[in-house]
Formats: structure tokens, sequence, C-alpha cells
């Protein structure tokens, strides 16, 4: 299994990593979105032991705001098309150099920031573009264990 370093940020997109990339719509027209139990445990360590988690995302919806509220993000950027952009602002804006970076995506909008991270991981059904240009194409699939898998090859439990 191939380690990653810690990193000093972690990017990570949310439908397609953190969820499955599905969305489930009821009769009344509320979506929901299905997530694992060991990739929100694996968030809690990441934030415990003092890992930045940076949440970027294209979307901009209730659901968006749930995941906002829910988790222990440092900083959270939604409507974010041009995620590249956003790597490098916060980055600069926090003096860490993009060398020091970790990003994790699952789509074509996610290829320029996985390019310009100092490290860069997909869940295992990330589209193949994406698959080309990442460091580590995790085993898990996103939604299904792959937050937990990160955390294993970063820290190695």
């Amino acid at each position: 299994m191939t380690r990653l370093r810690r990193p000093a940020l972690l990017f990570l997109d949310l439908d397609g990593v953190l969820t499955d990339g599905r969305v489930l719509i009821d009769e009344d027209g509320r979506e929901s979105k299905s997530l694992s139990f060991i990739d929100i445990d694996a968030l809690f360590s990441f934030h415990r032991r003092g890992v930045p988690l940076i949440a970027v995302t294209g979307e901009a919806s209730r659901m968006t705001e749930v995941l906002q509220d829910r988790f222990p993000w440092s900083a959270f950027h939604r409507g974010a098309k041009d995620k590249a952009a956003v790597l490098e602002r916060v980055a600069r804006q926090r003096g860490v150099p993009l060398s020091e970076v970790g990003f994790v995506g699952d789509s074509t909008k996610d290829v320029e920031a996985a390019r310009i991270a100092g490290w860069s991981a997909c869940p295992a059904n990330a589209v193949p573009a994406l698959r080309a240009v990442v460091d580590v194409v995790l085993e898990a699939e996103g939604g299904r264990g792959a937050i937990a898998e990160l955390h294993e090859r970063v820290f190695g439990e």
C-alpha cells in the first residue's frame, strides 16, 4: 500500500469522495446522501491529529450546509467551480506551499487541483481522466471507506 505523507492542509471534495456520489430525492423533494461511518470516524481522527480539513465542493445545496455543519472543517468552500484556484488561494493565505497540500477528488472538475497539489488521490470509482493524474487511486469507492483508507495511508493505522 502506497503511503502518503501527512499534509499541512487536506482538501476534500465532498460528492463522490465523502459521499457515494448519489443523490436520493424523496417525494417531498428533499435530498439525502450516503456516507460511511468509517469515513466519518476518519474525518474526526484527521481533525484530532491536527490536520486542517478543507472542504471544496462545486455544490451549494441544503445538503452541503448540513455537511458543513456536521464535520470539523477548518474551512469550507461551496460552489467552488475552480478547485485549483481555491487550493492556491487558501495555501497562500495560510503560508503553506502547494507541495505540502493533499487533495482528494473524483471528477473531471478535480483534475487541475490534483495536478497542483503536493499529492493527490481519488476513490476507486473516480473518472478515468482523474485516475490518470493522481498519485494514488484508492481501493475503496467514494462514500464507502475512501476517507478511512486515506487515513490509513497517511497514518499507517
